[in-house]
């Protein structure tokens, strides 16, 4: 995984999901938006002071997905 990056050093790119991590609330995911830091916390996380990129979603084969699906009695077109 990557350091952490100061937002002093460089930002993310406008709108990209990235781990933030805020003066009171501690770790969220944030992105910025018209220029402004935006949180799932809101408001009340505090200053952003470092963020790192989010990892990679993992690889989930589709076959196991519909395999589950058909387990459980729905159908995967």
């Amino acid at each position: 995984m990557s350091e952490w990056i100061s937002v002093k050093e460089r930002l993310p790119e406008e709108q990209q999901r990235v781990i933030v991590r805020c003066e009171r609330i501690g770790t969220s995911v944030g992105w910025i938006l018209w220029g402004e830091w935006m949180t799932d916390i809101g408001p009340r996380a505090g200053k952003i002071t470092h963020w790192i990129p989010l990892p990679e979603p993992p690889k989930v084969q589709y076959y196991a997905i519909r395999k589950r699906a058909g387990e459980a009695g729905l159908r995967i077109s």
